[in-house]
């Protein structure tokens, strides 16, 4: 990254967020741990035992967990996530070589979330067989992604180090170019996955109050 200079305004901006990132990681974690814990309890004491989706977004929580790991051990926050850019230290090297980890992990645990809710709905309504259609095409488009963008993070830059070294010399693609890239095919793979449920939902014999409640309720994702 090369050294960037404040801007001529005045007076400059300060300050450093942190120490709020890592509170809000530290509730986000908790929060999603105490669901997960949740999910297997009841598991164990109901009779539809364990499946794909239970393993699938516990090893989601595991990867959540090491990103945290990786802000803390790594010291993101330290090295430069919260502060202006003119603020980090170092030319921001050591966060550009968290950013670079937690782009991989990153990834791996969103596909992983993503494939579990698709488990989720296949466990729930597998009878319907173009429910299940549907199922394998939208993971096949998420594991696709998921290879995609894991495959570019590793050859957006030549040589790799140039990454969090800008004096190396080599060469990188548009980084904003390329999160933007990946960021639309996951947003439709996103609306793709809250959409799914709804048509067998719609169809369900209850009250149109009880329908738009538990149609709802699956929609819960989009916030």
């Amino acid at each position: 990254m090369p050294p960037m200079q404040p801007p001529s305004s005045r007076p400059l901006p300060t300050g450093d967020r942190g120490p709020i990132v890592n509170a809000l990681q530290i509730i986000m974690i908790l929060t999603a741990s105490s669901a997960v814990l949740l999910r297997f309890v009841a598991r164990h004491f109901s009779s539809a035992g364990l499946w794909w989706d239970d393993w699938l977004i516990l090893a989601a929580l595991i990867l959540s967990v090491g990103m945290n790991i990786n802000n803390y051990v790594g010291k993101s926050t330290s090295l430069g996530l919260g502060k202006h850019i003119w603020e980090v230290q170092d030319g921001g090297h050591g966060y550009l070589r968290s950013l670079f980890a937690l782009e991989v992990i990153y990834t791996t645990a969103l596909a992983l979330n993503k494939l579990s809710i698709l488990m989720m709905y296949q466990r729930l309504f597998g009878i319907d067989r173009r429910l299940t259609l549907a199922v394998k095409v939208v993971a096949a488009v998420v594991i696709a992604w998921w290879a995609g963008v894991d495959i570019a993070t590793f050859l957006q830059c030549e040589p790799i180090e140039r990454f969090w070294e800008y004096s190396t010399v080599g060469k990188c693609f548009d980084v904003v170019d390329f999160f933007e890239g990946s960021a639309i095919p996951n947003v439709i793979a996103d609306v793709l996955i809250l959409l799914l449920p709804q048509p067998i939902l719609w169809k369900l014999q209850m009250s149109w109050s009880n329908k738009l409640a538990l149609c709802g309720i699956f929609l819960l994702g989009a916030l």
